[in-house]
């Protein structure tokens, strides 16, 4: 603001006043759009696991204002939003503890160094996975594509799992 000659020092004593109340009323609108959005999306989720047949006490526990998907968005670089999107994009293909998964999702991208836009790509890789039943090239090309490390942990951890795969994966 202080480039444009608004900054809340400078002119004279109610120009300053004037500015500064400016840049107030730009934060609190700002902080207000955001909490609409969060208690939209929210409300939003909850009506979808309604609809799925999720108890109400299970919907209060992962998407309810002090949830797990909450909680988790609140610790984590993830916003709120991307969390519920891969819970969303995890429960709609079936996932049994669709939430756990979406942390254990979040955490293992977090590990390698990714971030929201690597969450999304990854999670939906292993939702249509999930939803295939089987891990498709094209999946594990959209996973390498969106975090390699994240890939590579994940081949080493499937080749102990499996070992007859070896250097065929």
């Amino acid at each position: 603001q202080r480039a444009i000659g608004r900054g809340t020092g400078q002119g004279n004593f109610f120009r300053r006043i004037r500015n500064f109340l400016r840049i107030a009323s730009i934060v609190v609108t700002w902080t207000m759009e955001n909490m609409i959005e969060t208690s939209d999306s929210m409300y939003k989720l909850q009506a979808a696991m309604r609809f799925s047949g999720y108890a109400e006490d299970e919907i209060q526990r992962i998407a309810g204002a002090t949830g797990t998907l909450k909680t988790y968005a609140d610790k984590t670089v993830f916003s709120l939003q991307d969390v519920m999107s891969t819970f969303g994009a995890f429960s709609a293909n079936g996932i049994k503890d669709a939430d756990k998964l979406t942390e254990a999702v979040g955490n293992a991208v977090a590990v390698f160094g990714g971030g929201a836009k690597e969450y999304s790509s990854v999670a939906l890789a292993i939702s249509q996975a999930m939803a295939a039943g089987a891990l498709h090239a094209q999946d594990w090309n959209q996973i390498i594509n969106a975090s390699p490390q994240l890939a590579g942990g994940l081949r080493k951890e499937l080749i102990k799992l499996n070992p007859t795969l070896g250097n065929d994966f």
